[in-house]
């Protein structure tokens, strides 16, 4: 049982920290401070803020019917 409550608070812990990122990325113009903010992240779950962070700025991208410009950066 104590398996799938560590199982269940990292799940959460991304969940978290993938809504975060959403959340404040789209108030980034500036990419660099964007990605310092994401380099604050834990090491074990950086990976996750950098994804939720390129897909929101594709999904913003696409979503003015450009091309993912700003994602590519």
């Amino acid at each position: 049982m104590e398996v799938r409550n560590e199982i269940a608070l990292r799940i959460e812990k991304i969940r978290e920290i993938f809504q975060h990122v959403m959340a404040i990325s789209p108030e980034h113009k500036d990419l660099k401070l964007l990605a310092a903010q994401l380099e604050e992240t834990e090491n074990e779950f950086r990976s996750v803020a950098y994804e939720a962070a390129a897909m929101t700025l594709a999904l913003k991208d696409l979503s003015n019917g450009n091309t993912p410009d700003q994602w590519r950066t």
